[in-house]
């Protein structure tokens, strides 16, 4: 398509910068992010709104050894921000916010290079909430 071999070693970035794409798992990631907006934002005594973001109980049956399961609210909170992940009511509130919510879709994906982070963060404008210290 470009002419590019495997043996030419160029970075992924440059590659996506060049044809003007983003990278498969950062679209992925951001339709994951934008469905469960969108379940958020129902009426909150349905069962895709409770359940969304459900969290069992500790306690609740028990687990093998070794590193415990990454459950859903803990992948969409690393999601939006890797660093300091927020927490599921502050998920929540914004999410109902729709202009808000997708403003943040922009901003997830901690596993792309610094200069595509680079170029996304220019471009975006970031809510006060993603920038959080905890207290």
């Amino acid at each position: 398509m470009l002419g590019i071999k495997r043996t030419d070693k160029i970075k992924n970035n440059i590659v996506y910068e060049t044809i003007k794409e983003e990278p498969l798992t950062q679209t992925i990631q951001r339709r994951q992010l934008r469905y469960i907006g969108h379940c958020l934002r129902r009426n909150t005594n349905e069962f895709i709104n409770m359940y969304a973001l459900y969290t069992p109980k500790s306690g609740h049956g028990t687990r093998k050894r070794g590193r415990p399961r990454l459950n859903y609210p803990d992948y969409v909170a690393r999601l939006i921000n890797n660093d300091t992940p927020p927490t599921i009511e502050e998920i929540r509130k914004t999410a109902v916010n729709r202009e808000e919510w997708q403003s943040n879709e922009f901003i997830i994906i901690s596993n792309v290079t610094a200069a595509f982070h680079l170029k996304i963060a220019q471009a975006k404008v970031f809510p006060t909430w993603l920038h959080f210290t905890p207290v």
